[in-house]
């Protein structure tokens, strides 16, 4: 999904990245969202399930991550993870360089409490308008 806007987070450690987790988590789970897609990039050793949707429950996301790290298949924070929302257009990347790329076409009620918790966490670190 090609998105207008990618706001950057700044490069967190790995317990700021699994408190992000939780708080994307609790804030889609708020806001109604039941379902959305995950996938697990390359460096995951999946053995060509790299980059593959997976269709999951919002309460499944931290076990995935959780048995993919017990399986030594990668790591949150050194290995891409995708969130996506696709009816919002909205996907979440916790990036292999340890930052989080929130990724949209036009605000909306979940990126717009998304970016709320990272300025009172002071976590931004740059917005870039795409082209599309």
């Amino acid at each position: 999904m090609k998105t207008a806007i990618t706001v950057f987070s700044k490069i967190l450690n790995r317990e700021e990245l699994i408190l992000a987790v939780n708080k994307i988590i609790s804030i889609l789970t708020r806001n109604n969202v039941e379902r959305v897609e995950i996938s697990f990039g390359f460096m995951w050793g999946r053995d060509g399930e790299e980059w593959i949707d997976y269709d999951v429950s919002t309460a499944e996301i931290s076990e995935r991550i959780e048995n993919e790290e017990n399986l030594n298949n990668g790591k949150l924070g050194k290995d891409d993870f995708w969130i996506s929302i696709k009816e919002l257009e909205v996907q979440i990347l916790f990036c292999h360089e340890s930052d989080i790329h929130l990724c949209y076409n036009s605000e909306n009620y979940i990126t717009q409490a998304i970016l709320e918790k990272w300025e009172e966490k002071n976590i931004i670190q740059t917005k870039k308008v795409n082209r599309v």
